[in-house]
C-alpha cells in the first residue's frame, strides 16, 4: 500500500513539511510515475518509528518541540 505526501502526514500524525524533509534527508522514500504526479510513499515505510525518523533527519525537529523562545516562562 502506498500514500500521498498528504497521506503519510497524516498517517504519521506530522505536517507535510516534516514528510517532505524525511524524504529530502533521504530517510523517506517517495516514488513518482511522472514529474507533477503524486508522490507515492510505501504505508510500510512510513510504519517504522516515527521517532527514529525524526531522530536520524538533520534538521527535524520533533513533532511537540517549540522552538528556544516561544515557550512562557522560559
Amino acid at each position: 500500500d502506498v500514500a500521498t505526501l498528504q497521506g503519510a502526514a497524516r498517517h504519521c500524525g506530522v505536517s507535510d513539511t516534516t514528510i517532505t524533509r524525511l524524504v529530502d534527508a533521504g530517510i523517506l522514500h517517495k516514488k513518482q510515475l511522472v514529474p507533477f504526479a503524486p508522490w507515492e510513499i510505501e504505508i510500510a515505510d512510513l510504519d517504522e518509528s516515527l521517532d527514529d525518523l525524526v531522530h536520524d533527519a538533520p534538521g527535524v525537529a520533533e513533532v511537540d518541540e517549540a522552538p528556544a523562545g516561544l515557550v512562557h516562562g522560559a
